[in-house]
């Protein structure tokens, strides 16, 4: 009795001093265990992330192995080949099934060709509507006696026609080679003369022609005797048909 009387004595005296180690034993173990959580918690990660990268790379490798060529090849789009003809049907009608350029015109760049048609196809057109002569006889006209627009003439005096000078003729003048031609502003009032020209005065009765028959507009034009060249009409019917221009009057 008298020991468990001292500890209890003893007890009671530093009770204090063990509820102090009490917490701080508290305290301690509480540390340990929270360093312990953060030391471990990158290993795992890193561990798991080791795990997981054969697995990705083996998804990846498995993926490269089941695609075929074959499919490749349908995610490239395909360039399908034109043929001989549906290249030459993609030209303009001018130059489908062009051969060399005819004795009549001068053997220019291909440009050349191309500028002169799409800049006067359409006025050609116009004067056909106004004053029913056919287009393709007023192009493959101005082609020729401008020789697509080389000669000095078509180029210092605008005149595409090699129409001389008349008394009727009230504008400038120039002089080629001894002869006397029309002046004129600018190229389309060329073309607008020709028109006139073939339908009125003298030539008056080549407007009851036919404007889509340039075979006997062609025939007429040589018979007028004006332009003094020999073989005119088969000229021109020779560039109509080569160049198709017989299509400005469809």
């Amino acid at each position: 009795m008298n020991t468990s009387g001292n500890t209890l004595h003893f007890l009671k005296q530093h009770w204090f001093k063990f509820v102090l180690i009490g917490i701080l034993l508290v305290i301690y173990f509480k540390k340990e265990i929270s360093l312990g959580i953060n030391f471990n918690t990158p290993k795992q990660a890193a561990k798991q992330a080791q795990t997981a990268e054969p697995e990705l790379a083996t998804s990846t490798e498995e993926k490269a192995a089941t695609t075929t060529p074959t499919e490749k090849t349908d995610e490239t789009p395909q360039v399908e080949q034109m043929s001989i003809k549906d290249k030459l049907n993609a030209l303009p009608f001018w130059r489908t099934d062009k051969q060399d350029s005819p004795d009549a015109l001068p053997d220019v760049p291909i440009e050349v060709l191309d500028e002169y048609i799409n800049r006067f196809a359409r006025l050609a057109r116009g004067e056909k509507e106004k004053h029913g002569v056919p287009a393709a006889i007023v192009l493959a006209s101005a082609m020729l006696q401008s020789q697509l627009g080389q000669n000095s003439l078509s180029q210092s005096a605008h005149n595409h026609f090699r129409l001389k000078c008349t008394e009727d003729w009230k504008g400038e003048l120039s002089w080629h080679q001894g002869q006397c031609y029309r002046v004129y502003d600018k190229a389309w009032t060329s073309f607008r003369d020709y028109s006139l020209f073939l339908t009125t005065g003298a030539n008056a009765k080549l407007a009851a022609l036919s404007p889509t028959d340039y075979k006997a507009w062609a025939d007429a034009i040589e018979a007028s005797d004006f332009f003094e060249q020999k073989q005119l009409s088969k000229k021109l019917l020779q560039i109509i048909e080569k160049y198709n221009l017989q299509q400005l009057d469809v």
